[in-house]
């Protein structure tokens, strides 16, 4: 449909064409945008809701998480994609941290980095070791009364730090291990 005026002939701003490729565009762009925002929440969700019969009673993420990780490191590690979830039965307590990185061998850089800290450096943790689990390469101290592990999985790099008398169960479910 087009009109004249002023002598001018107006189009339409988009022919029935344009309009189905431009919904199709839409559509796509949408997709995309609820797909990273569910990959975001994917992300989120793989907190473990308890570990052993704890459950988890506290989640930070967003930047409240990664101020807590860097004062916590006395510098800037975290990634601006920080989770820390608490876990607590009445009787033992975990803390599950994560920092999410855009690739896993990125991950795994950071862990590697955090190992030969850990090794190199005084510090409050003793008997720290390397260990592999379920085929993933583990580091783990003690300190606090806990026992401390950290892992690379996926784009994530894990620190679980758990009351001693259940670290070991605690270690073998967050790996699925029977």
């Amino acid at each position: 449909m087009s009109r004249t005026v002023c002598n001018y002939k107006l189009q339409p701003l988009f022919s029935r064409r344009l309009d189905k490729a431009a919904l199709a565009v839409m559509i796509v762009l949408a997709l995309i945008i609820l797909g990273f925002s569910r990959s975001a929440l994917a992300d989120e969700l793989k907190l473990p809701e308890s570990i052993l019969e704890m459950e988890k009673t506290e989640v930070m993420k967003g930047e409240e998480a990664s101020t807590k990780v860097d004062r916590m490191h006395r510098g800037e590690v975290a990634t601006g994609r920080d989770f820390i979830a608490e876990y607590s039965d009445g009787e033992y307590s975990a803390t599950y941290y994560v920092s999410l990185y855009d690739e896993p061998e990125v991950a795994v850089e950071a862990r590697q980095e955090m190992a030969r800290v850990m090794e190199e450096t005084s510090h409050e943790f003793s008997h720290f070791m390397q260990r592999t689990v379920n085929g993933h390469t583990v580091y783990m101290a003690l300190a606090h009364g806990q026992a401390h592990y950290f892992f690379a999985q996926d784009k994530e790099l894990v620190w679980l730090a758990v009351d001693m008398p259940v670290a070991e169960d605690s270690l073998k479910e967050i790996f699925s291990i029977e």
